[in-house]
């Protein structure tokens, strides 16, 4: 019985510290995949340095400022957990939260619409043409993989 305890016990922090090196914490992964996917774009010949250097500071910008509303979304979700947990929770503190999670959720839109708007604003109209024709043969993709996985 001890040994399987221990076993566990050793697989739970191998899995804490794969986790802790994959970047996973503090979102240097996905920052990679952001950049790998950036170096994709570049190599593809779709956008000239100066193109991609700009898109790279409208990212980094954008990427700023939804991770404040994400923080903060974050701690309304936390409270809201908190709320409702409550015994008793207070209805009205729970549709003030729920307003303000609602209130962010538009501002993490209307942000999205914006990058969208300045990152086309840097392509010529054949780079967007091109762009917006790959964009439907990857949603068209993926569509068939998700049919093809509901049919498993």
């Amino acid at each position: 019985m001890r040994i399987v305890i221990n076993s566990l016990m050793v697989l739970g922090l191998a899995g804490m510290l794969f986790a802790a090196t994959a970047g996973n914490i503090d979102g240097s992964a996905k920052q990679g995949k952001d950049d790998a996917r950036q170096q994709r774009i570049l190599a593809n010949g779709d956008l000239s340095e100066a193109q991609h250097k700009q898109i790279k500071e409208i990212h980094d910008k954008s990427r700023q400022e939804n991770k404040e509303l994400s923080d903060k979304l974050n701690d309304l979700r936390d409270a809201m957990k908190t709320e409702m947990e409550a015994n008793p929770r207070s209805e009205t503190k729970i549709n003030k939260l729920r307003d303000d999670m609602k209130e962010l959720q538009a501002k993490r839109a209307t942000s999205r619409e914006k990058l969208k708007a300045e990152t086309d604003s840097v392509y010529t109209p054949e780079q967007l043409t091109k762009r917006n024709e790959r964009r439907a043969e990857q949603e068209e993709k993926f569509k068939k993989a998700k049919e093809a996985r509901k049919t498993k």
